[in-house]
């Protein structure tokens, strides 16, 4: 996980999706894209959307293609609502997805941050 913390505040985003590819090698079958996703979110957290979209990019054109789950449509939908003042769609594309977020019990803690970073809207509760 140090490796992980390096990359997302370096800028060499290549080889961390290079990488997550790695990783992904050693995961059951349909996790890929638990870990891709944790990784953009964590860009996101850090208000990086560009390395966050090379992720996905580079993440959906790998060969062979990786399936497109729940997660990883909701994560393209999120992407792009981010690039614009859309604070009801995000929290529409949260709701709608909530079932592919839970898969992973930190996404809602990074989904607020997000919120915060992007649309200043503090957590509730």
């Amino acid at each position: 996980m140090m490796a992980q913390k390096y990359f997302l505040k370096g800028d060499d985003v290549k080889s961390f999706s290079k990488m997550i590819k790695e990783w992904s090698k050693a995961l059951y079958p349909g996790e890929s894209d638990l870990l891709v996703s944790r990784s953009i979110l964590q860009y996101l957290c850090l208000t990086n959307l560009r390395d966050a979209n090379y992720l996905l990019d580079d993440y959906l054109n790998s060969s062979p293609p990786p399936s497109r789950t729940p997660l990883i449509n909701f994560i393209r939908f999120l992407l792009l609502t981010l690039e614009r003042d859309a604070h009801p769609l995000f929290e529409i594309l949260r709701q709608r997805y909530s079932t592919a977020i839970k898969r992973d019990s930190s996404f809602s803690s990074f989904l607020d941050i997000i919120a915060e970073k992007f649309y200043k809207v503090k957590a509730k509760g």
